[in-house]
């Protein structure tokens, strides 16, 4: 109980997640069929003007900018191909972390859907709030805040080019979500060739949906083959978010808080 009160009152400071009994670990699916991935191209070219204008925005608060030694977002973004013009969604926007810095990676004639999933505005209304605040900020005019049940986000079809789900793909399985209707509901969402984003703390191999609450952990083998069986294909992964000193076997708010073992996968639509 001890070990679950501190899990909720270190997500409740993030409005990220709440407590609620986790379900059964999921059976191992069978493996799928995949190219071999690439990993992340060098940094700092003419391609991603737009990338380190966003990172460096002066309009983006000085908490987010506190966060970026540990998230890398310019490396993330680089590895997703995030380009002027895209349509995107920050699936599990939160407060807005990774939306102001998509907002600027897309550019005024680019566009970003700031989408909370309904469980979890419903547990932090205060969510309402800065979500309004986000979307009527002139800074960031292309945002444009949504909520709705995380597997039936509404996407018109064939209308996106790429979705970030960060750090939250594993809080789907205690939340009631149905995650194999979610996976092809951004399947569906995407254009061909658009780009599904994953990352996630790194559980044990192995270990399956175990880990997703007491933890907030997910087994990266199984969100591959739970999304590559949306239809995806794996195009890259990111090792740059990699803690090798992790053990995965402890909270992810505790010592190692902000700098856990997480896996980066960008997935995309054949």
């Amino acid at each position: 109980m001890q070990t679950r009160a501190i899990a909720l009152c270190a997500v409740a400071a993030l409005a990220f997640t709440a407590c609620r009994g986790a379900p059964a670990s999921a059976p191992a699916a069978a493996e799928p069929q995949t190219k071999t991935p690439s990993k992340a191209v060098p940094s700092g070219g003419k391609t991603d003007g737009n990338i380190i204008a966003a990172v460096a925005n002066p309009a983006r608060p000085d908490s987010d900018r506190q966060r970026d030694a540990a998230r890398k977002p310019h490396e993330v973004m680089r590895l997703a191909r995030v380009r002027q013009g895209d349509k995107v969604v920050d699936f599990g926007a939160g407060r807005g972390y990774y939306t102001r810095l998509l907002s600027g990676a897309v550019g005024e004639a680019g566009q970003v859907t700031a989408f909370n999933p309904t469980w979890l505005m419903e547990r932090f209304p205060q969510l309402n709030d800065a979500m309004a605040a986000l979307a009527s900020n002139p800074a960031f005019a292309n945002v444009r805040a949504a909520q709705a049940p995380m597997d039936a986000p509404g996407f018109e079809a064939g209308s996106l080019d790429s979705v970030f789900i960060v750090l939250l793909y594993h809080d789907a399985f205690w939340n009631g979500v149905d995650v194999a209707k979610m996976n092809r509901a951004i399947f569906d969402g995407l254009r061909s060739g658009g780009r599904y984003v994953v990352i996630d703390h790194q559980a044990e191999a192995g270990s399956g949906t175990r880990d997703v609450e007491n933890l907030h952990r997910i087994d990266s083998d199984l969100v591959r083959q739970q999304v590559m069986a949306a239809g995806f294909e794996l195009e890259s992964t990111g090792e740059f978010l990699g803690n090798p000193d992790d053990p995965r076997t402890d909270g992810v708010f505790g010592d190692l808080r902000g700098n856990t073992d997480r896996f980066v996968y960008v997935f995309t639509k054949p």
